[in-house]
């Protein structure tokens, strides 16, 4: 707990200054710790990712439906290490949110805490595209396309040209809406392949999204 006084920041914001720092809004808790950092060492991954779950069930942070929590870094200067949880559905969250991430030092002490969270539920139904649909858009150079190449490999800022080869399809979701409103989780049809770079033996893996809902437009988020 955080023994300090509740200032109200008007429009649902409020913080809290004592022996840590507690900020909230609509969209976001956000914990910072005034401790000091003991000594120790970092906690391996599968300790971080328990003793962050742990002390969100402490602190009554854990909501019912999060996943089992994954590392998405590790510094080593300063000493971090930062653990990420999201909703067990839908199965596969491109976007950033809704996630909590805890932030640990030496000794799996927490630093830091960010809780944005959703209350998800189906608000309508609404009819998929057929894959071959959504696959013209991407033939025909309307997908948003993300690719994994070393920054070795190409100058930044260069031009990317060469031959992307697709194998699979899947489902995802993303977040949409306007910033600041409701937001929305939507499908989205991901193919993944491979990317031979002009010039290039090598390949690289490629992933091309296209809206899936019919009649929408691109994702925002």
């Amino acid at each position: 707990s955080i023994d300090g006084e509740l200032s109200d920041q008007g429009g649902g914001k409020f913080t809290v200054e004592g022996n840590g720092s507690l900020f909230v809004t609509p969209a976001l808790v956000q914990y910072i710790s005034t401790a000091e950092v003991p000594e120790g060492s970092l906690p391996a991954d599968d300790e971080a990712v328990a003793f962050a779950r742990e002390w969100l069930r402490q602190t009554e942070l854990l909501p019912a439906n999060v996943g089992q929590g994954e590392i998405v870094a590790r510094v080593e200067n300063p000493p971090r290490v930062i653990v990420s949880f999201k909703p067990v559905q839908p199965e596969r969250l491109l976007s950033a949110d809704p996630s909590i991430t805890v932030t640990m030092g030496l000794n799996a002490s927490i630093l830091e805490a960010s809780f944005r969270w959703a209350a998800l539920s189906i608000a309508d139904t609404f009819q998929l595209r057929a894959p071959d649909a959504a696959w013209t858009e991407v033939a025909e150079r309307r997908s948003y396309l993300q690719a994994s190449i070393p920054p070795d490999t190409i100058a930044p800022g260069s031009t990317i040209t060469g031959v992307a080869t697709y194998a699979d399809v899947s489902l995802a979701y993303t977040s949409s809406g306007i910033p600041g409103e409701q937001q929305y989780l939507q499908p989205v049809f991901v193919f993944s392949g491979t990317l031979t770079p002009a010039g290039s033996t090598a390949s690289f893996p490629i992933e091309a999204y296209v809206p899936a809902i019919i009649n929408s437009q691109q994702p925002v988020g």
